[in-house]
Order: C-alpha cells, then structure tokens, then sequence
C-alpha cells in the first residue's frame, strides 16, 4: 500500500492509498491537477439560507503545525464550495438533571 494523499489533514485525517505504483501516480496527478472530488456530510444548528447553493473564495491557509487557520485571500488558492441542505432536524431539548 502506498500513501497517496491526506485529505484535509488538520480535519478529517482520511488517508487516500493506492495499491501499485501505477495507481499511486495516477492518483497523485488527480491531486496535482485539482480533479478530485470531495463529498462531506455535516450537521448544523440553525437554518441556512439559501438551503443550497455555492460559496466561490481563494483559500489562504497560514499557522503551522496542528494549528492553522484558512481564510479568504488573493493570496489564497481557489476553492468551490456546492452546499445543499438534505433536511432539517428537530431541536432536542436537554435531559433535566437526575433528582436526588
């Protein structure tokens, strides 16, 4: 197994690993050249609005280590971000404290 990529590594920490050498180059100039696809699930409080759409900005990382920080940037690398809320949840509330 070899080591390709590590996706969002201060987040996910998701190792991308191919099987041959063949694959690993071919992998690695997907990710070279920007063609991979990333899918996330997330789950949110409150309400988005629009419920879908798409958030275009140059991603600028800075810090170091296990701290960094990405924000918007001329400096930055171009991102696409396509959002689409599946649904909406019911808020819960709290249990209430044991009694004594």
């Amino acid at each position: 197994v070899i080591s390709v990529s590590r996706l969002d590594r201060d987040t996910s920490g998701v190792l991308v690993a191919a099987t041959s050498p063949a694959g690993a180059e071919c992998l690695t100039e997907q990710f070279r050249g920007r063609t991979v696809s990333k899918r996330y699930l997330a789950l949110c409080v409150g309400r988005l609005e629009p419920s879908a759409g798409e958030v275009n900005a140059r991603l600028y990382i800075s810090g170091f280590s296990e701290k960094y920080r990405a924000y918007v940037s001329p400096k930055g690398k171009e991102a696409c971000t396509r959002y689409e809320v599946l649904r909406h949840l019911a808020v819960c509330p709290a249990p209430a404290a044991p009694m004594a």
